[in-house]
């Protein structure tokens, strides 16, 4: 089983490969998504494995489903921990 340091919600994708190379130069392991919907759809299928620390993007995509994923990723670490 991975221990993944780092989850990454970032839609920009310069963006999201800076923090990813900014964080490997820090010796953590990442796992990145540009859309929060992906991310807690991971998040939910892996629970045995949740990243110990989490970057996320407050303002990915446009639909009202998107918008609302970073407060349902809050909610959902919040659930199972």
């Amino acid at each position: 089983m991975e221990i993944i340091d780092l989850l990454i919600v970032e839609d920009q994708h310069d963006e999201q490969l800076a923090y990813e190379r900014a964080s490997k130069r820090r010796g953590l392991s990442t796992i990145s998504f540009s859309s929060g919907l992906e991310a807690l759809q991971y998040l939910r299928v892996c629970t045995d494995t949740l990243p110990t620390a989490y970057l996320v993007d407050m303002r990915t995509g446009e639909s009202e489903e998107e918008l609302a994923s970073p407060l349902e990723i809050f909610k959902f670490l919040k659930s199972v921990n």
